[in-house]
């Protein structure tokens, strides 16, 4: 009966590679793995630079770049000539940009002598208001002579 007995399958022996066969198989692999690596990150790389060239012509067209308000309304305006002894219709907010919805610096108040830059001579549009019993979208920098605060303030309330 021992000479009827087979061995099964899973307990055949199975050949061996050689060992430089091996290594040149996981070379190999190793190889395609490392280039498709590197082609994905050439991929992404490429997109990058792809997306910052997009937003430099966007930005080299519009002559602006994109941000929550306008380039002139980010910055100070010209001060380097001034209106002195300003006084606004009704006490107002000095907002650190020329919208409502601007932070609150401080106040200037109704009849209180104040300075706004004027160097432009005229108003900096902005966001839209209602003030003092006009609506408008024209701003302009300034402050009370009493505090060292400034900030932009609605147009028609000033008596320019």
């Amino acid at each position: 009966m021992e000479a009827l007995r087979t061995e099964s399958p899973a307990d055949t022996p199975k050949p061996e590679l050689p060992l430089p066969l091996v290594q040149f198989a996981m070379t190999a692999m190793s190889k395609r793995h490392r280039d498709k690596r590197e082609d994905t990150a050439l991929k992404l790389k490429s997109l990058g630079t792809a997306l910052t060239t997009a937003a430099l012509i966007g930005t080299a067209l519009t002559g602006a770049v994109a941000t929550a308000g306008t380039a002139a309304a980010a910055t100070k305006p010209d001060c380097s000539s001034a209106l002195v002894n300003v006084k606004p219709k009704a006490t107002v907010n000095l907002r650190s940009s020329p919208k409502t919805s601007a932070t609150a610096l401080g106040t200037w108040g109704k009849g209180q002598k104040g300075g706004v830059c004027f160097g432009d001579r005229k108003p900096t549009k902005g966001g839209s208001y209602t003030a003092c019993g006009k609506t408008s979208n024209k701003w302009y920098f300034g402050g009370p002579n009493s505090t060292s605060k400034e900030g932009w303030v609605p147009a028609t309330c000033l008596p320019i």
